[in-house]
């Protein structure tokens, strides 16, 4: 087994538009949600090299400064050498973001999916692609940072998963979308999946509307009741904060369906090329402090890019 190689891979960030919590399960494997979302031309890719002695420990850099605190990407890297049955070796991990961190855009999922590809590469396969992307699912729900985002990722497009569990075990179906269809989201900071997926109240919201949702958008398969569903989600929420709802007011206005990332404070919308540029504008007078992503929707999911 090669031990020197440098392996890169990519995985699409994701937003959720609703979903029902299916956590439940002794088994894992078994953990996720229902829901839909769609996944992001942006996203998260990931570098890595075997570095140092034998002693040595990993060095995790996000957009190439040393990560105070990287529990997702440390579990992913635990995971992968247990399967092995060997020490964890010392790597140096170099994750580079094209999204925000923690704000309902797929980051964390994304870090563990490429970081579980490019690990996989860089030790020559020992697992089929199937058996890292669980790994990644695992290192999700074992941190309490994503149940679905990680199954979406792995394939891509705007997707329904009908059955709960990790990229192998649950179902997923993707639905065609018109090329000119862009994603347009403005995120103004975190909201944090692990505090939501503690929190009791926020739990019964959310599982006493998304199942509901599912079975709706399952018997409509459109884009145009995606958005519907996903708002109606995001109202009865309860999450919608003061900001949010004076941008979701603005497109309500001029007709654009929009509603909120789950779990992130922005809001986003899906349009036809030739409307992006009014909503930017409308976006722009809320940018400061903000991030503004312009998306297509990324039909391919996570790879392995590049291997040396």
């Amino acid at each position: 087994m090669e031990k020197n190689k440098i392996s890169r891979a990519f995985s699409p960030g994701h937003i959720t538009g609703f979903f029902h919590i299916c956590d439940q399960s002794p088994d894992p494997l078994l953990r996720g949600s229902l829901g839909a979302g769609f996944s992001l031309t942006q996203g998260v890719t990931t570098l890595v090299r075997k570095i140092g002695q034998a002693n040595s420990t990993s060095i995790i850099n996000i957009n190439g400064k040393r990560a105070a605190q990287a529990a997702v990407s440390q579990c992913v890297i635990e995971l992968f050498f247990a399967g092995l049955k060997s020490k964890p070796q010392p790597l140096q991990i170099d994750h580079r973001l094209t999204i925000p961190m923690g704000s309902g855009l797929g980051s964390s999922g994304a870090g563990a999916l490429s970081l579980a590809y490019a690990l996989n590469s860089s030790f020559s396969n020992p697992f089929t692609a199937l058996k890292a992307a669980q790994i990644a699912h695992l290192a999700e729900v074992q941190c309490k940072t994503g149940l679905g985002t990680v199954i979406a990722e792995s394939v891509g497009g705007l997707e329904i998963r009908t059955k709960a569990g990790a990229p192998g075990i649950g179902q997923i179906r993707t639905i065609p979308v018109s090329e000119d269809i862009e994603a347009l989201s403005i995120v103004f900071g975190a909201l944090s999946t692990k505090t939501a997926l503690n929190d009791p109240a926020t739990r019964t919201k959310i599982n006493s509307r998304g199942e509901d949702l599912v079975t709706r958008f399952s018997r409509d398969l459109s884009l145009q009741a995606f958005l519907d569903c996903s708002r109606e989600f995001a109202e009865y929420s309860g999450l919608i904060t003061e900001r949010v709802r004076k941008v979701m007011a603005l497109l309500d206005a001029r007709g654009f369906q929009c509603s909120m990332p789950m779990f992130g404070e922005g809001v986003f919308t899906l349009v036809q090329e030739k409307h992006s540029a009014e909503i930017l504008a409308l976006f722009d007078n809320y940018a400061a402090g903000a991030v503004i992503i312009k998306s297509k929707i990324n039909t391919q999911g996570g790879k392995v890019i590049h291997a040396t």
